[in-house]
């Protein structure tokens, strides 16, 4: 994305003007809720940050689990309440200096540790506690570089869209200021990023074939070829194509030692080894990425997700490709399921 730019004389003079130097200036801030849900953090942090005159540390100590004791339960628990993650009274001399990690602060570790990237588990260990540990005023830059992207994003997303919260690996489509439908995702890992951008959703494709990209192809495809034959290809469903005459050719006759993928294109038919499972969303853009479903679904149950090549991957593709046709009476759910069973490609 690039920074908007916006025409500050026609706004100075329309301030003037109409005398209205407030509303002018808001007009230039991003209108979505979640630009002022990340300022109001902002300030929050900012607060933290002069207020406290030194960051309550938890010491490194082994695993804690709810119901045991420590000399850290205090410091765990005056970090908490700061945080906002738990309602307890620390004007309590008692129950603030409590060795006793209760069973209702669970939700509390809980809800940080969902919060930070760590794995939800409701038990102090190390990742938690480093967490933890990082005084508020750190997450300032974080902060305004986020409030500077929301600047660079379209004015209006519409009154119905879809964000991917790629950071958190969580997909949200939003109706009218609602929340209609949300879900884990992959997104790309750290060579493959998935980059930042905002586009319009046009076709959902049932049982997708996959033209694998010439990168992927140059990296892994080829190399694979060589290593196993060209069995490697036949088994998993690909038929190769010239790229100079757009024939398909039998890969059982390519000298795959010189082949390079700016001679050969690859497509991967439907079925049980295509990355792309049963349903693609697609939305023209110049990055080629695209919404899919996926033949790999141990990886949603991790808690970091940024395993793929780019392109987001959906934890429940089926209840998207509903919610986007349901406006539409000639599909309904039965058809929906139909098209993700198996029947042959499908655009809608």
């Amino acid at each position: 994305p690039t920074p908007r730019p916006a025409d500050l004389r026609a706004h100075l003079t329309d301030a003037i003007e109409s005398a209205q130097v407030r509303g002018t200036l808001d007009r230039l801030y991003p209108s979505h809720p979640a630009y002022w849900r990340l300022r109001d953090e902002l300030k929050r942090q900012h607060a933290l940050a002069d207020e406290m005159g030194g960051w309550p540390t938890i010491l490194p100590i082994r695993t804690l689990l709810p119901g045991e004791s420590s000399t850290q339960v205090p410091a765990l628990r005056r970090q908490l309440v700061l945080l906002g993650d738990y309602d307890a009274d620390l004007d309590d001399a008692e129950a603030r200096a409590s060795e006793y990690y209760e069973y209702e602060m669970q939700p509390a570790v809980e809800r940080f540790q969902a919060r930070n990237g760590v794995d939800v588990t409701g038990r102090v260990n190390q990742a938690t506690r480093t967490a933890l540990n990082r005084p508020p005023g750190d997450n300032i830059p974080l902060l305004e570089a986020n409030l500077e992207r929301w600047r660079w994003l379209p004015v209006n997303l519409g009154a119905t869209h879809i964000m991917v919260n790629a950071p958190a690996y969580r997909l949200r489509v939003e109706e009218n200021g609602r929340e209609a439908l949300a879900m884990n995702v992959v997104v790309g890992n750290l060579g493959w990023k998935t980059p930042m951008f905002s586009d319009t959703l046009t076709e959902v494709i049932f049982q997708p074939p996959w033209g694998v990209p010439s990168s992927i192809a140059a990296d892994e495809t080829i190399p694979r070829v060589r290593a196993r034959g060209a069995s490697y290809l036949t088994s998993r469903g690909y038929n190769v194509y010239d790229r100079r005459t757009g024939a398909r050719i039998d890969p059982a006759t390519v000298d795959w030692s010189q082949a390079t993928a700016s001679r050969y294109r690859f497509i991967q038919r439907p079925g049980r080894a295509n990355p792309l499972g049963e349903v693609k969303f697609r939305f023209p853009n110049p990055h080629g990425i695209y919404l899919h479903d996926t033949n790999s679904r141990s990886l949603f149950n991790r808690e970091a997700r940024a395993f793929s090549h780019g392109c987001i991957r959906l934890a429940d593709p089926g209840s998207l490709a509903k919610y986007l046709l349901a406006p539409y009476n000639n599909w309904d759910d039965a058809k929906v399921y139909a098209a993700l069973s198996g029947c042959p490609t499908t655009g809608a």
